[in-house]
């Protein structure tokens, strides 16, 4: 039985002197190759003539099916090369595939973001294992397939090295390619490293507060038992949204007198300290007799359309609400009859006459998009 879970051999040998012992197990060719090495340093600090060699070490293998391979014609065994008993061993206890399937391990391979100079051994060793068999890779053959697989950074570094590189020998082509894939290396962390500093300069810095007045007669501040835990931003309240609309204000940063939306707008307010918006927080100069703000809404002495604002009011935290939409019927001017309902369904807006408002409906506000549009009805001169 084996000596190990994993069910396969494993060499031991104390010292150069002791004659190597193979473990109960199967076999690789990594194993096989660690046992023909145990028994050329034994044979060899034992100064061991060739033909007595194999009968000083086959009696190690505890392996019972070996032992009986061996025990059955150990005659003949003995008279073999060291050489000649590992060949036997391939044949006997290695898989008939195992050829092919270190080939294909070695073309498969690629240095991945590990480094050039670990991958470069891990896979000249495989190929030592294919030493003497049609499979085994000449130097001219790994080179090329270093040179197809090596990083894609560390390929730009070659490049740029390319004429030098070529006039190298295998392993000297080697040893430049390691370096420069350690320049690579070294690049990249100071990449990195520089990246994660100024991310955290970024964190340290103070978030910029939301200015606003302390006086709130119209409105209270809205309350919050959380606030040590929750850090969210309140969803705007009926009362905020009218405050901004009227003012020409945005539902994301919650300012008045801007010229952007919500759709394009990416600054939020700080949700430490926020306060519900009211008239004092409006700016003075928004509130002039002069200003586009206070005039939007004054009547005119003819008939005007209010320009349709669309306006997105999806908010991450704000559950679906009732929306009130009113649609007065169309007034000419002065002395002018009104004009009878109109209800077109290829019309990209409805004109609904009084009697069919308020109308009320629910709009999930986190997949839709709400167009605001009104006919004012004007006053006369």
């Amino acid at each position: 039985m084996p000596d190990n879970p994993s069910g396969m051999a494993t060499v031991q040998q104390p010292n150069p002197k002791t004659p190597p012992i193979l473990t109960p197990g199967d076999l690789t060719p990594a194993i096989l190759r660690k046992w023909h090495e145990a028994c050329r340093v034994y044979a060899m600090h034992r100064e061991l003539d060739a033909d007595k060699q194999v009968s000083r070490v086959a009696w190690g293998m505890q392996d019972d099916r070996m032992a009986d391979w061996y025990r059955s014609d150990q005659e003949r065994i003995d008279k073999l090369s060291l050489s000649a008993y590992i060949d036997e061993m391939k044949t006997l206890y290695l898989r008939h595939d195992w050829e092919e399937d270190l080939r294909d391990e070695i073309l498969n391979s690629t240095q991945g973001d590990g480094l050039f100079w670990d991958w470069v051994n891990r896979v000249q060793s495989m190929n030592a294992l294919l030493k003497g068999t049609v499979s085994h890779f000449t130097d001219v053959t790994l080179r090329f397939h270093f040179e197809a697989h090596i990083h894609p950074d560390t390929k730009r570094y070659c490049r740029k090295e390319t004429k030098n590189l070529k006039a190298l020998d295998f392993k000297s082509w080697i040893n430049a390619v390691r370096l420069l894939d350690e320049e690579r290396v070294h690049d990249k962390k100071k990449q990195t490293d520089a990246i994660n500093d100024a991310l955290r300069r970024q964190g340290q810095r103070p978030r910029a507060q939301v200015q606003s007045s302390t006086t709130t007669a119209s409105v209270p501040p809205r309350s919050n038992t959380n606030a040590a835990n929750n850090t969210r931003l309140p969803a705007l309240t009926e009362a905020e949204r009218a405050l901004l609309m009227k003012y020409s204000g945005c539902f994301g940063c919650r300012k008045f007198g801007v010229n952007h939306r919500h759709a394009n707008c990416s600054e939020r307010p700080d949700p430490t300290g926020y306060k519900t918006l009211s008239e004092a927080d409006v700016p003075p100069h928004l509130k002039a007799p002069g200003s586009m703000a206070a005039t939007s809404h004054a009547p005119r002495p003819v008939a005007a359309v209010n320009t349709a604002t669309v306006e997105e009011v999806v908010e991450d935290d704000a559950p679906p609400r009732p929306v009130a939409v009113v649609m007065p019927s169309c007034i000419l001017g002065d002395g002018s009859d009104s004009e009878p309902e109109l209800l077109d369904n290829g019309a990209h807006m409805l004109l609904l006459s009084p009697t069919c408002v308020p109308i009320f409906f629910s709009v999930d506000l986190s997949s839709h998009i709400i167009i605001l549009f009104s006919i004012t009805r004007t006053a006369p001169v």
